[in-house]
């Protein structure tokens, strides 16, 4: 009878423990959930090639691995850029530039880069894009 008491303690504290470990899941899914609208998503996605940047600024970019408008920002700062062969001073200005005409500035994480879309206003500068 003792075991059966104590086996019944453990599967009532694990029990116990699985509510805890899914309502701190829950409070953190909600805490980095942000709601996008369909604009700024396509935004975010559109591909560096469609963006009205030079072929110099997109090379540069690609070297870093970076496909789309959204990952530009999260470059850590423009030295960055200027590690990369054949990129100058002026190709990393035309990239900050650009980015900042949406808002945005280098060493941006995703959330900042989504609230920041957000407060813009994406008729007025939608002519950056190509």
């Amino acid at each position: 009878m003792q075991l059966h008491v104590q086996t019944q303690l453990y599967i009532e504290e694990i029990q116990r423990l699985r509510s805890v470990v899914k309502d701190e899941s829950l409070r953190e899914t909600t805490n980095q959930f942000i709601d996008i609208n369909s604009h700024v998503a396509k935004l975010l996605n559109t591909p560096i090639q469609n963006l009205n940047l030079s072929a110099r600024a997109i090379n540069v970019l690609s070297v870093l691995g970076i496909s789309t408008f959204g990952e530009i920002p999260k470059i850590d700062a423009a030295v960055t850029l200027l590690n990369v062969k054949n990129s100058g001073r002026k190709t990393v200005y035309d990239i900050e530039i650009f980015i900042e005409k949406f808002g945005l500035q280098f060493g941006m994480t995703y959330n900042e880069i989504v609230k920041t879309l957000i407060n813009v206003d994406l008729s007025k500068i939608a002519h950056f894009l190509k």
